[in-house]
């Protein structure tokens, strides 16, 4: 059987043509075995007015808004997941490719975020997803966004089956062990930026003594810029305790002992001061 290619494609067109009509399409049904998708599109103001398009088999199939997610089944193995951008040249449109395996009979999760030409489309842990889905809204594949609606952007109505049952809010210190998890998915991917998401515009740093090597999150990108690190950090046994809108966490990981402390902001947990053991 076949395998169709699968696109993601974020229509961040120019204003004057934002009321273009989109034809949706029902989402074409997986062949078995398949993989349940998740994609999430956290809040954020950049192109924030603008849907996403997600494209199967190069047919438009649902508008996904900022602070949305949503979830499909798709057949597994090999599946190229693209992100068009349409603002640019109609002819060659703008794009971010990126080649997958999906499991058989297993998950996947994508967080798609907008860029100042395009979009990025990257894959994450299912602890890294769950920490964005607690500060994002579930939405079947097949409902019609009130928003596109009103707007024309969305003018077609279809159903692609029951949806499947919305995630459980995590407690409190379910959440927090998802932001630990998500610090150590971005140490893995050597992108420093993507650690300094993570922290507090007043976070500090410290080595394991207390004294402080970084403060702030430009300083934090910087100091994990210069970090030699092992291939690969895991987590190990971790303590966490919750207080109101402040939670710390004690552990250990494949890097050595750290120290969290951690402040909800926004519905979102961002490190405020850390002690790590980390080689320079």
């Amino acid at each position: 059987m076949k395998k169709a290619g699968i696109g993601l494609c974020a229509a961040l067109a120019l204003a004057a043509c934002a009321g273009d009509e989109v034809l949706l399409r029902p989402l074409p049904a997986a062949g078995e075995p398949s993989t349940e998708v998740t994609v999430i599109r956290p809040r954020a103001l950049v192109q924030a007015e603008f849907p996403f398009y997600i494209v199967v088999a190069d047919q438009p199939v649902f508008d996904l808004r900022s602070g949305e997610n949503t979830r499909f089944r798709i057949t597994s193995g090999r599946q190229t997941l693209t992100i068009r951008c349409l603002g640019g040249s109609a002819a060659k449109p703008l794009e971010t490719r990126v080649e997958h395996d999906f499991p058989p009979g297993g998950k996947a999760h994508f967080i798609v975020e907008p860029r100042f030409e395009c979009a990025d489309l990257a894959a994450v842990s299912a602890q890294a997803a769950a920490a964005a889905l607690m500060t994002t809204r579930y939405r079947q594949i097949g409902t019609v966004n009130p928003m596109a609606q009103a707007t024309g952007d969305a003018p077609a109505v279809f159903s692609s089956g029951p949806a499947p049952p919305l995630p459980v809010l995590a407690s409190p210190p379910a959440q927090v062990s998802a932001a630990t998890a998500a610090w150590i998915d971005a140490f893995n991917s050597r992108d420093a930026a993507r650690i300094a998401s993570l922290y507090d515009a007043e976070a500090v740093l410290r080595d394991l003594s207390g004294q402080r090597i970084a403060a702030g999150p430009g300083a934090i990108a910087a100091y994990f810029r210069s970090v030699k690190a092992p291939a690969t950090a895991s987590l190990g046994e971790q303590e966490v305790r919750v207080f109101g809108d402040t939670a710390v966490v004690s552990g250990a990981s494949t890097l050595g002992r750290h120290h969290f402390v951690y402040r909800a902001r926004d519905g979102k947990w961002l490190i405020v001061d850390q002690n790590i053991s980390v080689a320079k």
